[in-house]
């Protein structure tokens, strides 16, 4: 019997053996949906578990963050699969994607900041879907971070509407019952916004925190990949100033129209201007603040 022959073979089937395992434990350590991510606890996020998944963008688009707006920026990108949304950390001048693409996705799990998100991320475009039906959310569920990363709807009126000129984000600022909330859609070309400020929509994104240094929720953001996803329900008045005037005493009182969240139209003097266009004003009823656009400043006796 050739027991050199047997030791080479055993020696060859034992590697084989601890290969198989550890590939096994490998795959083992593999995640596959975007729950498994999002349940992750921070430490566990950090330790870069590999993440391969099937899923469909919901979001891509510039990052508002430094406001340059160039190739060098981190753009937002969401992808959502059967168990969730996640956001992704995209490189900077990372391809475009199109809201829909369904995409074959590798990366591992980190969580720097706020929560678990895909780090190191590969794609490739695999086909094209529709989106996730949408949930319907209030302002309080939307602040718990229980949405996070997650496609939602909202209705509400649009208080403010802008566009940043580096990234060309349409930045709104939308009143819903409990709060108010940022959103942001990408690739705006139009240029006039006034039917858009002071309607009553319905719009559908994805639902982001807004938060500080320490990583606690401040604030909500509605991320929206286009102008379809938002419907007008009330359009604005036509021209704001052949509203009714109304004296400024009146205002926050009881009446039929009380809790309305459409745009008023008062008369007054400025009585103390504080820059960014914020400002102060009053009539023979009574006076209040005004939180106004920087491109317009008021001055001090200013009517």
């Amino acid at each position: 019997m050739n027991w050199r022959w047997l030791l080479r073979s055993g020696g060859r089937s034992m590697a084989l053996l601890l290969f198989c395992a550890l590939a096994v434990r490998l795959s083992a350590q593999e995640i596959h949906s975007v729950r498994q991510v999002l349940t992750l606890t921070r430490a566990e996020a950090a330790k870069g578990h590999p993440v391969r998944l099937k899923a469909t963008v919901t979001y891509f688009g510039p990052a508002l963050t430094g406001g340059n707006g160039d190739s060098t920026s981190t753009p937002d990108m969401f992808v959502n699969d059967a168990t969730g949304g996640i956001w992704v950390h995209a490189p900077a001048g990372a391809a475009g994607l199109r809201e829909g693409d369904v995409i074959e996705l590798t990366g591992v799990t980190e969580q720097p900041d706020f929560a678990p998100q895909i780090g190191d991320p590969r794609w490739r475009v695999v086909g094209h879907g529709q989106l996730p039906e949408a949930t319907a959310v209030t302002f309080s569920e939307m602040l718990s971070s229980r949405f996070d990363g997650q496609w939602v709807q909202v209705e509400g009126t649009v208080r403010t509407a802008q566009v940043e000129p580096h990234s060309k984000l349409l930045q709104l600022r939308i009143f819903i019952e409990g709060g108010a909330l940022a959103a942001q859609i990408p690739n705006y070309s139009a240029s006039d916004l006034r039917s858009l400020i002071d309607s009553r929509v319905v719009v559908r994104g994805i639902c982001g925190a807004i938060f500080n240094t320490k990583n606690q929720s401040i604030g909500v953001a509605l991320y929206v990949p286009s102008l379809d996803e938002v419907h007008i329900l009330r359009p604005s008045a036509v021209d704001p100033w052949e509203l009714r005037r109304t004296p400024i005493g009146d205002l926050q009182r009881f009446g039929a129209q009380a809790g309305d969240t459409q745009r008023i139209r008062v008369r007054g003097v400025v009585t103390l201007s504080l820059g960014e266009g914020s400002f102060y004003v009053a009539d023979s009823s009574g006076g209040a603040y005004v939180r106004g656009s920087r491109n317009t400043q008021p001055r001090t006796g200013q009517s």
